[in-house]
């Protein structure tokens, strides 16, 4: 995206991208991005893309390698939000689960669900405490 774009070249220190292509067409075939988070010990492993056709040869494996010997010295935590495609590959690599998240996605209405006084509220929106 763009505003990934603009973050990466404002502090290309906190944040690369590694992308492997065919050397043939010159096609992206898989890519990923290694974001630091300043002051931390945190490193973020985003992306770890690759296109089908491509896939079971290794490159998402590359990609995390790459990522996380870079990352290594100045921030061993990482987080990591994966598919359960992607887990069994970094636990391979070493790295060890400590948590996990529950992704929600926010209804398109201000509607809460039937019988409920919930609504779900646009972006953006202060919420009074």
């Amino acid at each position: 995206s763009r505003a990934l774009r603009a973050e990466q070249e404002a502090r290309p220190d906190l944040m690369s991208t590694s992308v492997v292509d065919n050397l043939v067409t010159g096609e992206a075939v898989s890519y990923a991005i290694l974001r630091m988070t300043e002051g931390t010990e945190f490193c973020g492993l985003w992306g770890g893309s690759t296109l089908p056709a491509w896939r079971r040869r290794g490159l998402y494996r590359a990609l995390v390698s790459h990522r996380a010997s870079r990352a290594l010295d100045v921030a061993p935590l990482a987080r990591v939000d994966t598919s359960p495609d992607s887990r069994p590959i970094l636990v391979r690599l070493g790295l060890h689960p400590v948590a996990d998240t529950r992704p929600y996605v926010l209804a398109a209405s201000n509607e809460g669900p039937a019988g409920s006084s919930d609504a779900a509220l646009p972006l953006g929106t202060d919420v009074p405490v």
